[in-house]
């Protein structure tokens, strides 16, 4: 399904830009995704970005401006959100900040994803879903 087709069957509780060398400047590139991340943000419905993306299109698109967000702790990326100035970069692995959910990279993607399930489904569920993660035994 396209973009343009998953588009008609929202609104949605999230959206979730990933990463990537390659992926978070082709999401940043695309106005389509811009207006989608708009629609998102008018709508005030949760927004959850990794790596790259934070600093590529929340910064390029303005969405959640003037929240605090995290990306991939190399210079050239944590230059784009300082030269933006629309938002202000936290050197944490998961950052959370209203409807804008961040993180630095892979590591991080359990925690993100953690992060989401607790916002959308409770806090319940996300040690649930944690359990049968097993991450207790880590």
């Amino acid at each position: 399904m396209s973009l343009e087709e998953a588009r008609k069957t929202g609104p949605f509780d999230v959206v979730f830009l990933p990463g990537g060398l390659r992926g978070a400047p082709n999401l940043a590139n695309s106005a389509l995704v811009g207006e989608v991340l708009k629609e998102q943000e008018s709508g005030n419905r949760l927004v959850a970005a990794i790596c790259f993306s934070p600093a590529y299109s929340l910064t390029k698109f303005e969405i959640y401006k003037g929240k605090n967000i995290t990306c991939y702790p190399r210079d050239s990326i944590m230059n784009r959100i300082f030269e933006s100035k629309t938002h202000t970069r936290v050197d944490k692995g998961v950052v959370e900040d209203g409807n804008v959910i961040t993180a630095m990279g892979p590591a991080f993607t359990i925690g993100i994803s953690l992060a989401v399930v607790r916002r959308l489904s409770g806090e319940e569920k996300a040690n649930e879903v944690s359990k049968y993660m097993l991450l207790d035994k880590l």
